[in-house]
């Protein structure tokens, strides 16, 4: 073997092993000379949904590039929790003296502001700070879209508006009647992978609520358009959801023009996961800042040899 690299895997989303979802991190460092084809090999190798590759240009400067098992991704948000936690087991952060850190991320959707907190004497908490939203209509074919799912049309929420919200990648949403029918889903992935490539929809976000016991939300999200049947947590989706539901009024701002949404995914995976959304909304109800945040754990570090 002529080369090899630190490989690791953290679960993001979760503080315990075998929730949340899997992220492949990879520290760059100029001698390894990695072009985008090595790069997609070695996200194929560790068979992650996404690997990042990571690379510090400063103490508070960093870049990243993702890659699935199949293609490259602008923006990740499971993989970059992972990414910054890993960055910090790594002592490659320097926490200020309140333990908090700001960094910039530069990726393919453009630079992105991570903060990082020490949040007890193990863990640390990472918060990134989303683009924008940009909403489109979708006139969706629902009973074509119900059959590749496995459901009835009638599962489908008259209540839960269908839309496109993109702050990085671009989800289509749908919401159920619910918590329940999610659990019934049986995907014809050959045909989301086509529905997706003609709509140029990255990732589908199936979503129902209950008011059983308060609101709980709960999200399964679809990502044939990045090449991955299903994510067990997703940062990017579950900011953009939380848009359109701010959007349509089905969550409200407090008096402080803040809104908070706690969602659960990967549940029907076996790999729970709580993704945490706060966005902050102006006088005039746009949306003008998106934060995603969470925690991830490290269940594997070694080499690959290649």
């Amino acid at each position: 073997m002529n080369n090899e690299i630190d490989v690791r895997l953290y679960d993001s989303f979760s503080d315990i092993p075998f929730g949340g979802n899997i992220a492949g991190i990879v520290f760059e460092r100029d001698e390894f000379g990695l072009d985008d084809k090595s790069r997609q090999l070695i996200a194929r190798e560790l068979a992650a949904p996404t690997t990042g590759f990571l690379k510090q240009i400063n103490n508070n400067e960093f870049s990243i590039q993702f890659f699935s098992s199949t293609s490259e991704m602008d923006m990740c948000g499971h993989v970059t929790i992972a990414a910054f936690a890993a960055a910090y087991d790594e002592n490659k952060i320097v926490l200020d003296n309140n333990n908090n850190a700001e960094i910039i991320l530069s990726t393919k959707a453009g630079k992105i502001k991570i903060s990082i907190s020490k949040n007890s004497k193990y863990k640390v908490h990472i918060q990134i700070k989303q683009r924008p939203p940009n909403f489109e209509r979708f006139d969706l074919d629902e009973d074509v879209f119900v059959k590749n799912l496995g459901i009835r049309r009638s599962e489908l929420s008259e209540n839960l508006p269908i839309g496109i919200v993109s702050t990085g990648l671009r989800h289509l949403f749908v919401g159920l009647i619910n918590i329940e029918t999610l659990s019934a889903i049986k995907t014809n992935d050959e045909a989301l992978f086509e529905f997706s490539r003609i709509n140029k929809i990255d990732t589908i976000g199936l979503y129902a609520m209950s008011k059983v016991t308060g609101i709980t939300l709960r999200l399964r999200d679809f990502c044939h358009g990045v090449g991955n049947p299903e994510e067990s947590a997703s940062g990017t989706t579950n900011g953009a959801l939380a848009c359109h539901l701010t959007k349509f009024g089905i969550l409200s701002p407090s008096k402080k023009g803040k809104v908070k949404m706690v969602a659960q995914q990967g549940f029907e995976m076996k790999r729970p996961s709580i993704v945490k959304t706060e966005l902050t909304v102006n006088e005039k109800l746009n949306i003008t800042d998106v934060y995603v945040s969470g925690s991830a754990y490290r269940v594997m570090s070694g080499k690959l040899y290649y």
